[in-house]
């Protein structure tokens, strides 16, 4: 899923950061960077489960589906991989019903507990992926340096979501056309298209260019507070 973010050349805008990087001795683009790594954050908390806080209890969820979807593939004595035992039983949302048989006597019962537990911790260990990659593709809009924990902690983003921010699955790039700069977000998993409502995309993309302008702000205020102390 490629995003882009337009940063028009409107007065106000320019007048803004403009300001930003004389008072930061940055330059404008480092400020339209800002937009696009708050507007990354963004489309992260818009992955299922929304927010940052739930991600833990997601990963417990999916072992649990794990498990369930391998009894019933067991009470129905299942052929073929459990892989694939696994993924036939899930729904479109990805989700394994929790209204499964899971009970009864195993006529077949082709799947250990060992495999079951392999599969559940290589599914959970997935949970987080996709916010992951949106993460990474805000990094790589800022050099490492620059990267706080102190930020990371303040947005909740946890180390279920941080694990997956270095797996090359998410990119990020800045093109300038005249006076308007444009970040182009990448989000290269497969299944992101299906896991994200482009009204949740809009939703994001809207709340990032504001979180963008905030952190901006705040920027202009502490150095101005800086030069008014001298």
């Amino acid at each position: 899923m490629n995003v882009k973010i337009q940063i028009e050349g409107s007065r106000e805008a320019l007048a803004k950061l403009r300001q930003y990087a004389e008072l930061t001795g940055n330059g404008i683009e480092t400020g339209v960077k800002e937009i696009g790594v708050a507007s990354a954050r963004a489309l992260a908390s818009k992955v299922q489960p929304f927010g940052f806080k739930k991600i833990d209890k997601f990963q417990v969820s999916i072992e649990a589906q794990v498990k369930r979807a391998i009894r019933n593939a067991n009470v129905q004595g299942a052929t073929g991989s459990i892989a694939n035992a696994h993924k036939s039983r899930r729904n479109s949302k990805g989700q394994v019903s929790k209204e499964l048989t899971t009970k009864g006597r195993y006529p077949s019962a082709p799947f250990d507990p060992q495999q079951r537990a392999a599969l559940q911790k290589r599914k959970a260990d997935n949970a987080g992926m996709a916010k992951g990659a949106w993460i990474e593709a805000g990094n790589k809009l800022v050099t490492v340096a620059s990267r706080s924990r102190r930020a990371l902690k303040k947005i909740n983003v946890t180390q279920v979501i941080m694990r997956h921010a270095d797996k090359g699955h998410g990119m990020a790039t800045l093109a300038r056309s005249g006076i308007n700069l444009t970040i182009y977000l990448t989000n290269k998993l497969s299944y992101i298209r299906r896991t994200m409502k482009n009204s949740h995309v809009q939703s994001a993309l809207k709340s990032g260019l504001l979180n963008g302008y905030k952190r901006i702000d705040a920027h202009i205020k502490r150095e101005t507070k800086k030069l008014s102390s001298i």
